[in-house]
């Protein structure tokens, strides 16, 4: 896994530390899904390696899961299917369950 240095993650608004602060992930299949929605709809991307995932652990400092790519298929199952295959091979997109919970998170 490596960090990505072709793309900013403050140089919109919400920034994703603005975003995931709001949204108070608790979980590393939290954090994916608040990752993933950030990309989609707030920077425009919505088709995410695991580059993208690692870049966002290191950008907020918290520690990345153990098997990164493992959360990503525990979370493109069918058990949680909260994210589909990306258009493009080997990249994956969250869905709009998978949207709806992010969308419920951070609320009082």
């Amino acid at each position: 896994m490596k960090v990505l240095t072709d793309i900013r993650l403050d140089d919109v608004e919400p920034t994703l530390k603005e975003f995931a602060i709001e949204k108070a992930p608790d979980s590393h299949n939290a954090k994916y899904r608040v990752i993933a929605h950030w990309f989609k709809n707030i920077k425009g991307i919505p088709d995410l390696t695991p580059d993208h995932f690692f870049t966002a652990y290191r950008y907020l400092s918290w520690t990345t899961p153990t098997d990164p790519v493992k959360v990503i298929e525990n979370l493109r199952g069918q058990a949680i299917g909260h994210f589909s295959t990306g258009a493009t091979r080997g990249t994956s997109t969250i869905n709009h369950v998978g949207e709806r919970e992010v969308l419920e998170m951070g609320k009082a």
